[in-house]
């Protein structure tokens, strides 16, 4: 899920699989797991407009999230549009 970061995860994992090891992820470790995908995107050049801490007690709110994540795509995605 969103809140517990497995799915920010996953998507960053789906475009760089070398940049986090997704199987190891504990779906019970939240704070770890939304640390480890906001700093990861944020070196794979996503702007880091989240915080693990802002979610820790509340799931993210919609239109950030829905930010967010249109971000990483269009970071992502010119990446590998690049390299063709």
């Amino acid at each position: 899920s969103w809140w517990d970061g497995l799915a920010y995860c996953a998507i960053i994992h789906h475009f760089h699989p070398n940049s986090i090891d997704f199987d190891s992820l504990d779906p019970n470790d939240k704070q770890k797991n939304l640390d480890l995908a906001y700093t990861t995107a944020e070196r794979l050049g996503v702007a880091k407009l989240l915080e693990a801490e802002d979610f820790l007690d509340i799931p993210p709110e919609r239109r950030s999230n829905i930010t967010y994540i249109t971000q990483m795509y269009a970071t992502f995605t010119k990446a590998e549009i690049r390299r063709w």
